[in-house]
Order: structure tokens, then C-alpha cells, then sequence
């Protein structure tokens, strides 16, 4: 979404564009951290075992991305190909997370990388942002349809996270800004920008649900 509103801004290559992208992506390396361990029992052996995985995993993404060049080239002379060679990249990484015994989000994840890094992104941007923007519509709305009215003691929960969200946070991020030497223009913009949470932290609350780590 917060790249969403660069982009309709045209705002992405600018400074404090760069940096929220650039906050953004460290998040989403966090986020893929957090569900290594989530989904491991915590012990070191089964922890080591799953970041060798994701190394094994992430070279193959690299090399995937090398030598399908050729095959979106050949794809790019038909709309209709170029889409669907695109979109079945996406699940060819969901299946290869899958059989390297990793959560789905990791290869979406590197399918996101891997495409990011084709000679062939800004076509491949163009073909599916309409798709993308109709399953995030989805996703939206269906979270939406699940909300429940919150009572008792969770209100105050609610607020606090309200609070830390929208004003805490990009009020750290403006001050971490500005101590790295940006000026209080570009701190403010990109503090406001992050005013939210992402909706990879929605995916991390979802598989703490179904572990039962939170109720």
C-alpha cells in the first residue's frame, strides 16, 4: 500500500521515497526471520536446519532469475504469455518453498526478488499490477469481514497499539532520520509514510493464531 501511494505520488525515486522503500524491504527481511522461527520448535538444530534451507532456497531463486531471461523474452512477443509465464514464476517458487519445507510467504517472497531483479521487471510491473491490486482488494476485504467488536479489557489494548502505530512509531522513525543526518523535510515525510503496519505483520498474527501462540 505505502508503495502504492509513492508511486500514485511519483514519489518513489525521490529521497524519502528511497528510504521508505528501503525501510521497507529490511522490514520485510525481518518478517521473513520471524516466520523461520515461528515455524520451528525453537530447538537450535531444527533453527540452523531452516536458515540452510532458506541460503539453499535463496541460490536457487538467484539462479532461477539468471536463466529465465531467455524464457521472457521469448514470452514478451504475446501479452497473453507474458502474463501467465509471469504468474506461474510466482507458483513455481510457492511450490519450490514448499518442497524445501518453508511457509508459502517465503517463496512469494523470493519470487518478489527474483522477478525485482529480471531484465524484464518494468514489463512484468505492467502486466500484473492490475491483478495485484484486485487479490489485494480481496485480502482487504475479506480481513474486514472477519473483525469483531472488541469489549472489556482489549479496548485499551486497542488504543495502546493505536497509539504506538500512529504516533510513536513514526515519530522514531522521524528522530532515527534526522540523527543520520536528513533533513527535517525528508525525516517528516518518511516518518509520516510509515505511520502503519504492514501486511506482513497480518500474516505473522494469522500463524501465531494457528499455533496457538496467541489467542
Amino acid at each position: 500500500i505505502v508503495v502504492k501511494l509513492l508511486a500514485e505520488k511519483k514519489e518513489i525515486n525521490s529521497l524519502n521515497g528511497r528510504i521508505i522503500i528501503g525501510i521497507l524491504l529490511i522490514e520485510d527481511i525481518a518478517a521473513i526471520f520471524a516466520l523461520i522461527f515461528l515455524t520451528s520448535d525453537f530447538s537450535l538444530n531444527n533453527i540452523i536446519s531452516i536458515f540452510l534451507k532458506v541460503a539453499a532456497f535463496a541460490i536457487f531463486a538467484f539462479i532461477l532469475s539468471k536463466i529465465s531471461n531467455p524464457i521472457f523474452k521469448n514470452a514478451a512477443k504475446n501479452h497473453e504469455l507474458f502474463l501467465l509465464i509471469s504468474i506461474s514464476f510466482l507458483f513455481f517458487f510457492i511450490i519450490g518453498s514448499s518442497f524445501f519445507g518453508l511457509s508459502l510467504i517465503i517463496g512469494a517472497f523470493f519470487a518478489g526478488v527474483s522477478l525485482a531483479n529480471s531484465d524484464y521487471k518494468t514489463e512484468i510491473q505492467g502486466k500484473i499490477s492490475s491483478i495485484r491490486e484486485f487479490f489485494s482488494v480481496i485480502f482487504f476485504v475479506t480481513l474486514g469481514m472477519q473483525l469483531k467488536i472488541i469489549s472489556g479489557g482489549f479496548i485499551w489494548l486497542l488504543l495502546f497499539l493505536f497509539i504506538l502505530v500512529l504516533i510513536v512509531k513514526p515519530v522514531a522513525i522521524m528522530y532515527l532520520i534526522r540523527i543520520f543526518g536528513y533533513k527535517e523535510r525528508t525525516s517528516f515525510f518518511t516518518g509520516n509514510a510509515l505511520a502503519q503496519t504492514r501486511e506482513f505483520s497480518l500474516i505473522i498474527l494469522t500463524l501465531g493464531l494457528g499455533l496457538g501462540d496467541i489467542d
